[in-house]
């Protein structure tokens, strides 16, 4: 088999794309294609920036037919680039410099008839590889890629999950009157996540719907900024104290319960329901909840509620 010397097959610093585009893959004999294939695909790190995108090396990872030319400044599609070159110019001749608008083109790209076939050619060429090790190799390629999603979506859920924390404990609305995309104020709970955004490009990118890193176009991408999404935070944080309070009761020795009517904004009476209690020689007050009880405020209907209340903490 003939040798190949990284001075042949690259240009300055070991370009492998810049000699591809100077010297095809198809005009190469099959010792060359085979050692080419074989090579990991060149990820070089390229200073790549449109508008308020940035390259960012983690994309490599995240597609595996994305590589990278330093002498060309640019990226290109590994599998096309080899096996349907000049098809698709911008991803295979001149190079794809255009960060604004990547996750959208690359999108449109791999759904290509062109791509799917090179992608395919690509990954059977070696036939020495059975079947199965392919396989478990795609399989190990889609875990990875799962797990990653799942990574940035509690990383995502972090941060909301602070920004409802902290309008809890203010005592400020989530909602706004028009959270539309043009409203100058989305309520509360969108301005705080919009603020959170300006210091985490990544967060900001999901938060607006625009990372679609995954290649996936079925997979939706998590945001949390719908009303279903903020009710779910306020009912997970309102379980995590109840369970604090209840571990509370449990310990203590003696309780006593405050329950005093009022009159919302709406006019509904609420039944406002505390819990006092001894905490290690100290007396703490615990709000529990509101309850409605515009349609019967009758004794025997308040003395349900607190039982009720009782019940469920387990008394």
């Amino acid at each position: 088999m003939a040798q190949i010397h990284a001075r042949e097959i690259g240009a300055a610093e070991g370009d492998l794309v810049h000699q591809l585009l100077m010297k095809s893959f198809g005009a190469r004999s099959s010792a060359e294609q085979r050692f080419i294939v074989q090579q990991p695909r060149p990820r070089p790190s390229l200073n790549l920036k449109t508008r308020d995108r940035v390259f960012q090396d983690g994309w490599y990872d995240k597609k595996d037919w994305l590589c990278g030319s330093q002498g060309r400044k640019a990226l290109f599609c590994w599998p096309c680039l080899l096996f349907r070159p000049g098809i698709s110019r911008s991803w295979t001749v001149t190079g794809y410099t255009n960060m604004h608008s990547i996750l959208s083109d690359s999108r449109k790209h791999i759904k290509s008839n062109s791509h799917m076939e090179s992608y395919k050619i690509w990954k059977t060429f070696d036939l020495h590889e059975r079947v199965d090790v392919q396989l478990s190799r795609a399989r190990r390629e889609e875990i990875n890629r799962h797990n990653e999603e799942v990574r940035q979506n509690r990383e995502m859920l972090k941060t909301i999950i602070e920004a409802a924390l902290y309008l809890s404990k203010q005592e400020l609305a989530f909602r706004g009157n028009d959270e539309s995309n043009t409203s100058l104020n989305r309520g509360n709970y969108r301005e705080l996540l919009e603020c959170f955004s300006k210091f985490d490009s990544v967060f900001e990118r999901r938060l607006h719907r625009k990372l679609a890193e995954d290649e996936r176009s079925h997979l939706s991408v998590f945001t949390g900024v719908s009303p279903e999404i903020q009710n779910d935070l306020i009912d997970c944080i309102n379980s995590v104290i109840d369970d604090q309070v209840r571990r509370e009761i449990m310990d203590c020795t003696f309780i006593s319960i405050q329950a005093d009517e009022t009159t919302d904004v709406s006019t509904k009476e609420q039944l406002s329901i505390i819990l006092r209690f001894d905490r290690k020689g100290e007396i703490v007050e615990r709000f529990i909840k509101f309850a409605n009880v515009s349609s019967d405020r009758t004794a025997l209907a308040i003395s349900d509620i607190i039982r009720d209340l009782l019940n469920g903490f387990g008394e």
